[in-house]
């Protein structure tokens, strides 16, 4: 249970360090460019509003789960009953199972969704269509890669 608990201090530390540098991150974009200025996408106004905001609030919303996980975590080092429960649900085969199942199928489904809005995204948009393929290809490579680095490993 020791280790578990050192893992999860240094588990802590990295969601600290990304914490401070969401939060960093968020100010930068609240200051609209008074502090740095930073590229804005080419067109409208109001696009480039709705995105600024769009960056703020996924970064605002990935602060939030890490200071959620940071609490956890603090709360199960501190408490040994926690900590064993939390050790338990982290590492019980049938959730593993479960989520490697459920991982794999959905690669699978947004693989050939991803060939289908290629084919469908190309009459509208070239750049949509070579957007999306050159996303099919990466998601294609990294299943490849990693199959290849757990057949090897496993």
């Amino acid at each position: 249970m020791e280790q578990y608990r050192e893992k999860l201090k240094m588990q802590n530390a990295l969601i600290a360090i990304g914490c401070g540098i969401l939060a960093l991150f968020c100010m930068v974009i609240a200051m609209d460019g008074n502090l740095i200025t930073l590229p804005k996408p080419e067109a409208s106004e109001h696009w480039q509003d709705f995105w600024q905001g769009f960056c703020t609030g996924a970064a605002a919303g990935i602060l939030l789960l890490m200071v959620f996980f940071l609490a956890r975590n603090l709360r199960a080092i501190s408490d040994d009953k926690m900590l064993k429960k939390l050790y338990i649900k982290t590492n019980d085969e049938r959730t593993e199972k479960i989520y490697t199942t459920a991982r794999g199928t959905a690669m699978q489904v947004f693989l050939i969704g991803g060939l289908a809005a290629v084919c469908i995204g190309g009459y509208f948009s070239m750049t949509v269509g070579l957007t999306i393929l050159g996303c099919v290809i990466f998601c294609s490579l990294c299943c490849i890669g990693f199959k290849l680095y757990f057949s090897a490993k496993l």
